[in-house]
């Protein structure tokens, strides 16, 4: 059950954007290694508001964080996962080449 595999915090889960949030997510995840989870954090801190986008698996781990925007909560999420899909695409490249 992907809800078990997708971890949201800092958004109001009643939100639009939490919605449309979980729908990225859960892309993303199917582009993730089969045993991968997400966890999304939105944070506010003394120098403002950050977005941490994680994706935990055997595999490895793969991160991404960013600023956000006053009310750019869906934007920062759509640039995140971006980053994200470029690391996942590096390592599934790589991830059969022989060492030596």
């Amino acid at each position: 059950m992907l809800d078990d595999k997708i971890i949201v915090t800092g958004l109001d889960p009643k939100s639009n954007v939490h919605a449309k949030l979980q729908v990225q997510l859960s892309d993303l995840l199917d582009e993730a290694p089969s045993d991968a989870f997400i966890k999304f954090k939105f944070m506010n801190e003394a120098e403002g508001a950050i977005g941490i986008l994680k994706i935990y698996s055997q595999q490895g781990q793969f991160v991404a964080s960013g600023d956000v925007v006053a009310m750019m909560e869906e934007s920062t999420c759509l640039a995140l996962c971006d980053e994200l899909r470029r690391q996942l695409q590096s390592w599934k490249s790589n991830r059969f080449r022989k060492v030596g």
